[in-house]
């Protein structure tokens, strides 16, 4: 027999195990708001948590709720009185559901206070199933006040007033801390900031690791600064933002931006992103007297991502009805979406519009990246400049899979999509497979890109393999007006059946522009004035193996009418140009005595 092995097992040790301390579990019995015999409110509840909390630091106690049952139809309600709640946090409150519990302030106090100064570290707070309502406090955070991570699931927060930032829920974290907010299946409503440029009507999430908003409502709430809805930003250690399969409706900045949302991140990297998916963002309405906007969603600095969400009549005074993407943003993308019927009002501020959409670049520098592929914006309204999209300050769009339809910016540029670029702020638009039709604007009914005063100031213009049908200008453009931009391409294109009152009633093309137009069919469009097809007003180019054909003019060229007067040259080639009609030049029409040069190859 080997006693060796026989006795190495017989004298081996075990390691006892590290005593630890199990978290308790509280229970509430009472509805009351002051001390009775016997029983446990959530006051003395919430006291205990703490106790145990000081005793052993880093465990989370429970807190639930054995109560008498509510009388049929009604809920039950425990009213504090006069004074708000408070907890060191580390602590999970339980609640039997927000259809059977109700934790009342009764407009005197605030309801939930999570602070702990003399702890510096995270000591996270979850609640479920219940009711917090009618808070009021003179300082921040009317139903929750937090500066720990704080988890809300299946969670009413309504009625709820703060002073000064976050009248529903105020959660204020720091890079160190790393403090989280996760938010499910809740209903934020009806809540309310008092104070002049205070932020958050229903949410103020300030400078935190992450924000995550899954399936919940937030509606019908108001501030009168930054985010009616949602104020929401991460500090510049932050990972994320991610609002999912929520609905944003009916909340009011009365004087500030992003009355759904107002998103910032902080930090630039581009492994953090703030990403709406499956949302619906519906009626918010911004007063933006600060001359922004974002009437749905304000989109600040970080990486932003929209994705199968319905941005529908959002308002915004000066820019962005649906979304207004800029404050140094670092990226856009916006994916499998509709922004439909949105609008901004304000008529005379030249860097403002964009009814469904604003993107504002840094200016000067990289412009910023924005994608939009597979979406719908339509039926959107700007009181002045891009009815569906406004691009401004330094901005590389691309639009490719999408439709415009039905968007109006009846007093400047570009009914479907308008940009204005200009020497380092400019604005660059590639357009793919896309389709632009029923839109209206005083200049470029579909599409208005440019502006540059100077050869290439306003940035590079491309099109192709896209439809430009049924737009209309109520001056120039009836279908695209390019001006001022680097290059302009149109490749491949249909424009068919645009209208101008005055000329180009399917494609202007203006001052000190490069352009090339190839492999395309440009038909049925009418001018008031001059070229049906196409007008050329100062520019040089060439026009290749493209069909111009059943376009009319009221004055000179039904198809093509170049009035530049400048040394430039314009070039026909491998054209087909027929059918044609105008009283002069039915075809082609050449203004005699310019001085550009006019080639049929």
């Amino acid at each position: 027999m080997n006693h060796s092995r026989r006795n190495h097992r017989a004298f081996s040790t075990i390691e006892p195990l590290e005593s630890r301390i199990a978290p308790a579990v509280i229970i509430v019995n009472s509805l009351l708001d002051t001390a009775t015999p016997g029983k446990t409110d959530l006051r003395q509840a919430l006291a205990q948590a703490d106790m145990d909390l000081g005793a052993h630091p880093g465990v989370v106690n429970t807190i639930i709720f054995k109560l008498p049952a509510a009388a049929a139809h009604t809920e039950n309600i425990i009213t504090l009185g006069g004074t708000v709640l408070t907890s060191k946090g580390d602590v999970n409150i339980i609640g039997p559901g927000a259809g059977k519990l109700i934790i009342d302030g009764n407009g005197q106090s605030g309801v939930f206070d999570f602070t702990d100064p003399s702890a510096p570290k995270d000591s996270p707070v979850s609640i479920s199933g219940l009711s917090i309502v009618d808070g009021n406090t003179a300082t921040a955070g009317g139903g929750i006040l937090s500066v720990d991570s704080l988890t809300l699931r299946g969670v009413v927060v309504s009625g709820n007033t703060a002073a000064i930032n976050g009248g529903g829920v105020l959660v204020h974290g720091t890079s160190s801390f790393g403090v989280k907010v996760n938010i499910s299946n809740s209903l934020i409503t009806g809540n309310t900031v008092s104070n002049g440029g205070a932020d958050g009507g229903g949410l103020n999430l300030n400078y935190l690791k992450s924000i995550t908003i899954t399936n919940t409502v937030i509606s019908g709430n108001t501030a009168p600064g930054n985010g009616g809805g949602l104020y929401g930003t991460l500090s510049d250690a932050g990972t994320g933002i991610a609002i999912t399969g929520s609905v944003i409706s009916g909340n009011t900045s009365t004087a500030g931006q992003g009355a759904g949302m107002y998103l910032k991140d902080y930090n630039t990297a581009a492994t953090s992103k703030t990403v709406i998916s499956g949302a619906r963002i519906v009626g918010n309405v911004s007063g933006d007297t600060m001359g922004a906007g974002g009437g749905g969603t304000f989109l600040a600095a970080g990486h932003a991502v929209i994705a199968g969400s319905i941005l529908e009549n959002n308002t915004a005074i000066y820019d962005g009805g649906g979304i207004s993407a800029t404050g140094g943003l670092s990226s856009l993308t916006i994916t499998g979406s509709i922004i439909s019927g949105n609008s901004t009002t304000k008529t005379n501020a030249r860097y403002q519009g964009g009814g469904g959409v604003f993107i504002q670049g840094a200016g000067s520098g990289t412009p910023l990246p924005a994608r939009i592929t597979g979406s719908v914006i339509s039926d959107n309204r700007s009181a002045y400049s891009g009815g569906g999209l406004y691009a401004v300050k330094g901005v590389a769009l691309t639009v490719s899979s999408s439709r415009f339809s039905g968007n109006s910016a009846p007093v400047s540029d570009g009914g479907g999509i308008g940009t204005f670029g200009k020497n380092g702020d400019k604005v660059s638009l590639s357009v793919t497979g896309s389709t632009f039709s029923g839109n209206t604007a005083g200049y470029g009914g579909g599409i208005y890109a440019g502006d540059g005063n100077i050869t290439g100031a306003a940035g590079a213009f491309s099109i192709g393999s896209s439809k430009v049908t049924g737009n209309r200008s109520l001056n120039g453009g009836g279908g695209l007006y390019i001006n001022g931009t680097a290059t302009a391409t149109v490749k491949t294109a249909v424009i068919a059946n645009n209208s101008a009152a005055r000329y180009g009633g399917g494609l202007e093309i203006g001052f000190n522009t490069s352009f090339n137009v190839s492999g395309s069919v440009i038909t049925g469009n009418g001018a008031g004035s001059f070229g049906g097809g196409i007008n050329v007003s100062g520019s040089t180019g060439s026009i290749l193996g493209t069909v111009i054909s059943g376009n009319v003019a009221q004055g000179k060229g039904g198809g093509v009418y170049n009035e530049t007067s400048t040394a430039d040259t314009v070039t026909l080639q491998i054209a087909k140009v027929f059918a044609n009609n105008a009283p002069t030049g039915p075809d082609v029409d050449d203004t005699p005595g310019n001085l550009s040069t006019f080639k049929f190859v």
